[in-house]
Protein backbone atom coordinates (compact mmCIF):
# COMPACT_ATOMS: atom_id res chain seq x y z
CA UNK A 1 0.00 0.00 0.00
CA UNK A 2 3.02 2.35 0.05
CA UNK A 3 2.26 3.57 -3.45
CA UNK A 4 -1.32 4.48 -2.50
CA UNK A 5 -0.23 6.24 0.68
CA UNK A 6 2.42 8.27 -1.17
CA UNK A 7 0.02 9.22 -3.93
CA UNK A 8 -2.68 10.32 -1.56
CA UNK A 9 -0.19 12.32 0.48
CA UNK A 10 1.04 13.93 -2.76
CA UNK A 11 -2.40 14.90 -3.81
CA UNK A 12 -5.80 19.14 0.75
CA UNK A 13 -18.19 26.95 6.80
CA UNK A 14 -19.21 25.89 9.97
CA UNK A 15 -20.23 27.94 13.01
CA UNK A 16 -18.27 27.93 16.28
CA UNK A 17 -19.57 25.45 18.82
CA UNK A 18 -19.13 24.97 22.50
CA UNK A 19 -15.79 23.40 23.34
CA UNK A 20 -17.52 20.87 25.60
CA UNK A 21 -19.00 19.05 22.60
CA UNK A 22 -17.50 16.58 20.18
CA UNK A 23 -17.36 18.19 16.74
CA UNK A 24 -16.83 16.39 13.44
CA UNK A 25 -15.50 18.81 10.80
CA UNK A 26 -17.04 18.87 7.36
CA UNK A 27 -15.89 15.93 5.26
CA UNK A 28 -14.22 14.07 8.12
CA UNK A 29 -14.80 10.51 9.32
CA UNK A 30 -13.75 11.46 12.86
CA UNK A 31 -14.16 14.31 15.30
CA UNK A 32 -12.96 15.55 18.68
CA UNK A 33 -13.58 18.12 21.41
CA UNK A 34 -11.57 21.13 20.14
CA UNK A 35 -9.51 23.29 22.50
CA UNK A 36 -11.04 26.60 23.52
CA UNK A 37 -10.79 29.12 20.68
CA UNK A 38 -10.74 26.51 17.90
CA UNK A 39 -13.59 26.44 15.38
CA UNK A 40 -14.18 24.27 12.28
CA UNK A 41 -11.92 25.48 9.45
CA UNK A 42 -13.28 26.93 6.24
CA UNK A 43 -10.53 25.95 3.78
CA UNK A 44 -9.43 22.53 5.05
CA UNK A 45 -10.77 19.63 7.10
CA UNK A 46 -10.04 20.28 10.75
CA UNK A 47 -10.07 23.26 13.12
CA UNK A 48 -8.44 26.67 13.31
CA UNK A 49 -7.93 29.34 15.94
CA UNK A 50 -7.87 32.62 13.98
CA UNK A 51 -6.69 34.68 16.95
CA UNK A 52 -3.66 32.47 17.58
CA UNK A 53 -3.02 31.57 13.93
CA UNK A 54 -3.18 27.91 15.00
CA UNK A 55 -4.55 24.92 13.10
CA UNK A 56 -5.53 21.26 13.52
CA UNK A 57 -5.46 19.47 10.14
CA UNK A 58 -7.31 16.14 9.79
CA UNK A 59 -6.32 13.49 7.26
CA UNK A 60 -7.47 9.97 6.40
CA UNK A 61 -5.27 7.35 4.76
CA UNK A 62 -5.74 3.67 3.88
CA UNK A 63 -5.97 1.36 6.89
CA UNK A 64 -2.71 -0.35 5.89
CA UNK A 65 -0.87 2.99 5.90
CA UNK A 66 -0.41 2.86 9.68
CA UNK A 67 2.32 0.22 9.48
CA UNK A 68 4.20 2.24 6.87
CA UNK A 69 3.56 5.73 8.17
CA UNK A 70 4.70 5.34 11.77
CA UNK A 71 8.21 4.07 10.92
CA UNK A 72 8.42 6.67 8.14
CA UNK A 73 8.01 9.53 10.61
CA UNK A 74 11.62 9.28 11.69
CA UNK A 75 13.50 12.19 13.22
CA UNK A 76 15.66 12.38 10.10
CA UNK A 77 12.74 12.38 7.64
CA UNK A 78 10.87 15.02 9.63
CA UNK A 79 13.98 17.18 9.94
CA UNK A 80 13.88 17.48 6.16
CA UNK A 81 10.48 19.16 6.55
CA UNK A 82 11.75 21.58 9.17
CA UNK A 83 10.34 19.56 12.09
CA UNK A 84 12.45 18.87 15.19
CA UNK A 85 11.06 16.00 17.27
CA UNK A 86 11.33 16.48 21.04
CA UNK A 87 9.48 13.31 22.01
CA UNK A 88 7.24 10.49 20.84
CA UNK A 89 4.94 8.12 22.70
CA UNK A 90 2.16 5.58 22.36
CA UNK A 91 -1.16 7.43 22.40
CA UNK A 92 -4.23 5.22 22.03
CA UNK A 93 -7.42 6.91 20.79
CA UNK A 94 -10.79 5.89 19.38
CA UNK A 95 -10.36 2.35 20.65
CA UNK A 96 -7.19 1.78 18.65
CA UNK A 97 -3.46 2.27 18.96
CA UNK A 98 -1.72 5.50 18.05
CA UNK A 99 1.60 7.33 18.06
CA UNK A 100 2.03 10.96 19.13
CA UNK A 101 5.03 13.08 18.11
CA UNK A 102 5.74 16.39 19.81
CA UNK A 103 8.24 19.02 18.67
CA UNK A 104 8.62 22.24 16.74
CA UNK A 105 8.51 23.23 13.08
CA UNK A 106 10.21 26.18 11.46
CA UNK A 107 8.16 27.95 8.78
CA UNK A 108 10.29 30.77 7.41
CA UNK A 109 11.08 33.08 10.32
CA UNK A 110 8.30 31.62 12.50
CA UNK A 111 8.63 28.67 14.87
CA UNK A 112 5.55 26.54 15.50
CA UNK A 113 4.85 24.16 18.37
CA UNK A 114 3.90 20.90 16.68
CA UNK A 115 1.91 17.79 17.58
CA UNK A 116 1.41 14.95 15.08
CA UNK A 117 -0.90 12.05 15.94
CA UNK A 118 -1.29 8.92 13.81
CA UNK A 119 -3.93 6.41 14.91
CA UNK A 120 -5.71 3.27 13.78
CA UNK A 121 -9.42 3.31 13.06
CA UNK A 122 -11.45 0.30 11.86
CA UNK A 123 -11.58 1.43 8.22
CA UNK A 124 -8.72 3.93 7.88
CA UNK A 125 -5.57 5.43 9.37
CA UNK A 126 -6.22 8.84 10.89
CA UNK A 127 -3.73 11.66 11.23
CA UNK A 128 -4.01 15.00 13.04
CA UNK A 129 -1.35 17.69 12.64
CA UNK A 130 -1.51 20.56 15.14
CA UNK A 131 0.50 23.78 14.62
CA UNK A 132 0.60 26.68 17.07
CA UNK A 133 2.92 29.71 16.64
CA UNK A 134 5.23 30.16 19.59
CA UNK A 135 4.70 33.28 21.68
CA UNK A 136 1.00 33.72 20.88
CA UNK A 137 -1.38 35.18 23.44
CA UNK A 138 -3.18 33.67 25.14
CA UNK A 139 -0.83 30.66 25.13
CA UNK A 140 -2.24 27.23 24.26
CA UNK A 141 -1.38 24.68 26.95
CA UNK A 142 0.05 21.38 25.80
CA UNK A 143 -2.43 19.63 28.10
CA UNK A 144 -5.29 21.22 26.17
CA UNK A 145 -3.96 19.79 22.90
CA UNK A 146 -3.47 16.35 24.43
CA UNK A 147 -6.99 16.40 25.87
CA UNK A 148 -8.43 17.27 22.47
CA UNK A 149 -6.52 14.47 20.76
CA UNK A 150 -7.56 11.99 23.45
CA UNK A 151 -11.22 12.87 22.77
CA UNK A 152 -11.19 11.65 19.15
CA UNK A 153 -14.22 9.60 18.12
CA UNK A 154 -14.88 7.97 14.77
CA UNK A 155 -18.03 9.38 13.20
CA UNK A 156 -20.73 7.91 11.00
CA UNK A 157 -21.20 10.51 8.26
CA UNK A 158 -22.74 9.16 5.07
CA UNK A 159 -20.87 9.22 1.77
CA UNK A 160 -23.24 11.92 0.50
CA UNK A 161 -22.58 14.10 3.56
CA UNK A 162 -18.82 13.74 3.19
CA UNK A 163 -18.89 14.46 -0.54
CA UNK A 164 -21.03 17.56 0.11
CA UNK A 165 -18.16 19.02 2.18
CA UNK A 166 -15.65 18.82 -0.68
CA UNK A 167 -14.73 21.91 -2.74
CA UNK A 168 -16.02 20.09 -5.81
CA UNK A 169 -19.18 18.18 -6.68
CA UNK A 170 -18.80 14.51 -7.57
CA UNK A 171 -21.14 11.53 -7.59
CA UNK A 172 -20.60 7.87 -6.83
CA UNK A 173 -21.50 5.51 -9.67
CA UNK A 174 -22.66 1.91 -9.79
CA UNK A 175 -19.04 0.83 -10.32
CA UNK A 176 -17.07 3.27 -8.16
CA UNK A 177 -17.89 4.14 -4.54
CA UNK A 178 -16.38 6.67 -2.15
CA UNK A 179 -13.47 5.03 -0.32
CA UNK A 180 -12.04 7.98 1.58
CA UNK A 181 -11.37 11.71 1.79
CA UNK A 182 -7.98 13.32 2.35
CA UNK A 183 -7.68 16.70 4.10
CA UNK A 184 -11.05 17.84 2.82
CA UNK A 185 -9.85 18.49 -0.74
CA UNK A 186 -9.39 15.05 -2.33
CA UNK A 187 -11.51 11.92 -2.63
CA UNK A 188 -10.79 8.34 -3.67
CA UNK A 189 -13.26 5.98 -5.34
CA UNK A 190 -12.87 2.20 -5.66
CA UNK A 191 -15.14 -0.64 -6.78
CA UNK A 192 -15.90 -1.75 -3.21
CA UNK A 193 -15.67 1.63 -1.50
CA UNK A 194 -12.61 0.54 0.51
CA UNK A 195 -9.13 2.06 0.58
CA UNK A 196 -7.56 -1.31 1.35
CA UNK A 197 -6.41 -4.02 -1.01
CA UNK A 198 -5.18 -1.88 -3.88
CA UNK A 199 -8.12 -2.89 -6.05
CA UNK A 200 -8.44 -1.33 -9.49
CA UNK A 201 -9.88 0.49 -11.24
CA UNK A 202 -9.80 3.46 -8.90
CA UNK A 203 -10.21 7.20 -9.27
CA UNK A 204 -8.71 10.03 -7.18
CA UNK A 205 -10.17 13.52 -7.48
CA UNK A 206 -8.34 16.51 -5.96
CA UNK A 207 -8.98 20.25 -6.04
CA UNK A 208 -6.31 22.92 -6.47
CA UNK A 209 -7.81 26.31 -5.64
CA UNK A 210 -6.14 29.58 -6.46
CA UNK A 211 -4.42 31.01 -9.51
CA UNK A 212 -5.19 29.19 -12.75
CA UNK A 213 -2.18 28.53 -15.03
CA UNK A 214 -2.22 30.31 -18.37
CA UNK A 215 -3.34 28.28 -21.36
CA UNK A 216 0.15 27.76 -22.78
CA UNK A 217 1.36 26.20 -19.51
CA UNK A 218 -1.47 23.75 -18.94
CA UNK A 219 -0.22 20.82 -21.01
CA UNK A 220 3.20 20.99 -19.35
CA UNK A 221 1.54 21.06 -15.93
CA UNK A 222 -0.63 18.06 -16.76
CA UNK A 223 2.30 16.05 -18.10
CA UNK A 224 4.43 16.82 -15.07
CA UNK A 225 1.58 15.95 -12.69
CA UNK A 226 0.97 12.48 -14.10
CA UNK A 227 4.67 11.65 -13.79
CA UNK A 228 4.60 12.41 -10.05
CA UNK A 229 2.28 9.48 -9.26
CA UNK A 230 4.28 7.33 -6.86
CA UNK A 231 4.58 3.56 -6.83
CA UNK A 232 4.44 2.90 -10.58
CA UNK A 233 8.02 3.31 -11.69
CA UNK A 234 8.96 5.73 -14.44
CA UNK A 235 5.53 6.56 -15.86
CA UNK A 236 5.55 6.88 -19.65
CA UNK A 237 3.22 9.42 -21.27
CA UNK A 238 1.37 8.06 -24.31
CA UNK A 239 -0.49 11.21 -25.34
CA UNK A 240 -1.72 14.64 -24.28
CA UNK A 241 -4.72 16.42 -25.75
CA UNK A 242 -7.25 19.16 -25.06
CA UNK A 243 -10.79 17.91 -24.46
CA UNK A 244 -14.10 18.90 -22.95
CA UNK A 245 -15.10 16.97 -19.86
CA UNK A 246 -18.73 17.51 -18.90
CA UNK A 247 -18.60 20.76 -20.88
CA UNK A 248 -15.49 22.15 -19.16
CA UNK A 249 -12.08 22.63 -20.85
CA UNK A 250 -9.57 20.01 -19.73
CA UNK A 251 -6.16 18.59 -20.53
CA UNK A 252 -6.21 14.79 -20.81
CA UNK A 253 -3.07 12.73 -20.40
CA UNK A 254 -2.84 9.01 -21.18
CA UNK A 255 0.08 7.12 -19.66
CA UNK A 256 1.24 3.72 -18.43
CA UNK A 257 3.48 2.28 -15.76
CA UNK A 258 4.19 -0.80 -13.65
CA UNK A 259 2.73 -1.42 -10.21
CA UNK A 260 5.95 -1.81 -8.22
CA UNK A 261 4.15 -3.92 -5.61
CA UNK A 262 2.85 -6.60 -7.96
CA UNK A 263 4.66 -6.04 -11.25
CA UNK A 264 1.29 -5.65 -13.02
CA UNK A 265 1.22 -3.19 -15.96
CA UNK A 266 -1.28 -0.36 -15.45
CA UNK A 267 -2.85 2.23 -17.70
CA UNK A 268 -3.57 5.75 -16.47
CA UNK A 269 -5.86 8.53 -17.63
CA UNK A 270 -5.66 11.95 -16.01
CA UNK A 271 -7.63 15.13 -16.57
CA UNK A 272 -6.90 18.63 -15.35
CA UNK A 273 -10.23 20.47 -15.49
CA UNK A 274 -9.94 24.25 -15.36
CA UNK A 275 -12.35 26.81 -13.91
CA UNK A 276 -12.17 30.47 -12.91
CA UNK A 277 -10.95 29.87 -9.34
CA UNK A 278 -8.71 26.83 -9.77
CA UNK A 279 -8.64 23.40 -11.32
CA UNK A 280 -9.50 19.81 -10.50
CA UNK A 281 -7.16 16.88 -11.05
CA UNK A 282 -8.82 13.53 -11.81
CA UNK A 283 -6.64 10.41 -11.97
CA UNK A 284 -8.08 7.08 -13.06
CA UNK A 285 -6.07 3.88 -13.10
CA UNK A 286 -6.70 0.26 -14.08
CA UNK A 287 -4.84 -2.88 -15.03
CA UNK A 288 -3.63 -2.66 -18.62
CA UNK A 289 -5.26 -6.01 -19.46
CA UNK A 290 -8.75 -4.75 -18.56
CA UNK A 291 -8.44 -1.02 -19.17
CA UNK A 292 -10.64 -1.07 -22.27
CA UNK A 293 -13.49 -2.09 -19.95
CA UNK A 294 -12.42 0.03 -16.98
CA UNK A 295 -11.92 3.35 -18.76
CA UNK A 296 -15.62 3.96 -19.58
CA UNK A 297 -16.41 3.45 -15.86
CA UNK A 298 -13.71 5.97 -14.94
CA UNK A 299 -15.04 8.47 -17.49
CA UNK A 300 -18.58 8.11 -16.14
CA UNK A 301 -17.43 9.23 -12.69
CA UNK A 302 -15.10 11.92 -14.07
CA UNK A 303 -17.99 13.53 -15.94
CA UNK A 304 -19.80 14.17 -12.63
CA UNK A 305 -16.95 16.35 -11.26
CA UNK A 306 -17.24 20.14 -11.09
CA UNK A 307 -15.74 22.86 -8.85
CA UNK A 308 -18.40 24.33 -6.55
Amino acid sequence: MRWMTAMLLGLLLALPVAAAETVTPKGSAFGLVPPEGFVPAERFTGFQDPDRGASMLFMELPAAAYEQLVPGLSDQDLAGKGITVAGREAFAVAGGEGQLLVGTQREGAAVMDKWMLVFRAPAFTGMVSVSVPQGVEPPLAADAVRAALASIVVGEATAAERIAALPFAVSETDDLKLAGILAGSAAMFTPDGQMTGGKRPFVVVAASLGEVPIVTERQALATSAVQTIAGFGAIAVDGVDEVLLAGSPAIRVRAHGIDQRSGVPVDIVQWLVFAEKGYIRIVGMGDAASFATDEPRIVTLAETVKLR
